[in-house]
């Protein structure tokens, strides 16, 4: 009898969940600013805290899906400016101030079907892969 594909599922969230709970601080009043769950088949979940990188510095991950190129990176708390991002073709080049960050991009993108979102300290990209025929 083949496996019910949604078990990978639920193994998937009580695994993450799990190493979310057991690491959160219990002893003291935090609040979750930054946090992403990494899933892929046949490997246990990851959990990154985006706390655990220098408050100044600009981080990012890059996961590449089907149609689509995610790119999560987390924001200094105090800028002077409104960060940004500029999604070209080929590359995406995050601005925060005086610093800017290119990313390659392993994918040509449609720049008009991609798009970012600021909140919170966290950049959210999702560039939209160009489907060549």
């Amino acid at each position: 009898m083949a496996e019910d594909p949604t078990e990978d599922v639920y193994r998937i969230i009580a695994k993450a969940m799990e190493e979310f709970f057991s690491t959160l601080p219990m002893d003291t009043d935090h609040e979750i600013i930054g946090c992403t769950i990494i899933a892929a088949p046949g490997e246990d979940p990851k959990i990154m805290w985006f706390d655990e990188f220098p408050d100044d510095e600009v981080t990012y991950e890059l996961i590449e899906g089907a149609d689509e190129i995610y790119i999560t990176a987390k924001i200094p708390a105090h800028t002077e400016s409104a960060p940004f991002a500029d999604i070209r073709p080929d590359e995406v080049l995050i601005g925060v101030d005086d610093r800017e960050i290119e990313i390659a991009l392993p994918h040509s993108v449609h720049i008009a079907q991609s798009h970012y979102t600021v909140k919170n300290g966290i950049m959210d990209i999702v560039c939209r892969k160009l489907m060549i025929e």
